[in-house]
């Protein structure tokens, strides 16, 4: 029972006092990819994505998915960590078609750090954190509509603590994700 009260207090206490950002930015929209895609471009050690659906358009060159997957494949080689966890979905096969396809691609580019959450979990977070320090989250997908003809908002956040959280929930989901290709049906 003593534990349940702290950890109460603990969490009532963050909620109260919040956390500190050092910037919030909103994005919306086509702001989001191009704004992403420079926080990529500066990233310095490491790269971690929790992504529900990306897809890759190969009918689509030069679009913003292949100029998302070039960043991330450059600073790849560079040096810089780049991790991603993408959903599979025992219910909604074509989540998981396109991320397999987009882990193929990724794989071409020669990221090879690509993971897959539990079949039967769907993680459905739009997560992205660079060098612990910015944490873009919101509802963008990594999709031809979501990054092109929808309307989304995502909120950049510059805050060390904000990124530590999201890092922990990034190890959490790591820790039960697997670099096996699912099979699709």
């Amino acid at each position: 029972m003593k534990r349940i009260f702290v950890a109460f207090i603990v969490i009532v206490a963050s909620v109260a006092v919040g956390l500190p950002a050092d910037e919030v930015e909103v994005t919306f929209n086509r702001d989001y990819v191009r704004r992403l895609i420079e926080e990529v471009y500066n990233a310095d050690s490491v790269v971690h994505v929790i992504m529900f659906s990306a897809g890759y358009y190969p009918q689509y060159p030069r679009g913003m998915n292949d100029s998302l997957y070039d960043a991330l494949a450059y600073i790849n080689r560079q040096g810089v960590e780049v991790k991603l966890i993408l959903d599979q979905s025992d219910w909604n096969p074509s989540v998981t078609r396109k991320n397999v396809q987009v882990a193929k691609h990724l794989h071409e580019l020669g990221i090879t750090e690509v993971y897959f959450d539990p079949p039967d979990v769907t993680t459905h977070c739009k997560v992205v954190i660079i060098d612990g320090k910015i944490v873009f989250v919101g509802s963008h997908n990594w999709t031809y509509y979501a990054l092109q003809r929808n309307n989304e908002a995502t909120v950049m956040i510059v805050s060390r603590e904000v990124a530590t959280m999201f890092e922990q929930y990034f190890d959490q989901l790591l820790r039960v994700s697997t670099k096996t290709l699912p099979t699709v049906r």
